[in-house]
């Protein structure tokens, strides 16, 4: 799986003449520019927050979705045991 990172700063993305934030960073650490380097690898971070938090979302959702299936799981067999109980005591006993 491949992330791509664009760069949101336009000043950085004309002096790197592209808007690829990897490349950018080459670029700047390249030219011996720290500041600007500096910058881009924020935008970087910036962006892997953004995926990862939208990750543990998707992750949360994941998780409460087996959660409550599991439950319902577990009632739908208790429901059934149940039943199957008060057949078995309603059987006349010979």
């Amino acid at each position: 799986m491949s992330i791509e990172f664009k760069l949101s700063n336009e000043t950085l993305a004309e002096y790197a003449r592209s808007s690829d934030a990897l490349e950018a960073l080459r670029l700047t650490v390249g030219n011996g520019q720290s500041r600007l380097a500096l910058e881009v690898l924020l935008e970087i971070i910036d962006q892997l927050c953004a995926k990862v938090s939208e990750l543990e979302l998707n992750i949360n959702k994941l998780l409460l979705t087996n959660a409550v299936g599991k439950e319902a799981s577990v009632k739908k067999q208790q429901n059934v045991q149940t039943t199957e109980n008060q057949e078995a005591d309603s059987k006349p006993k010979v």
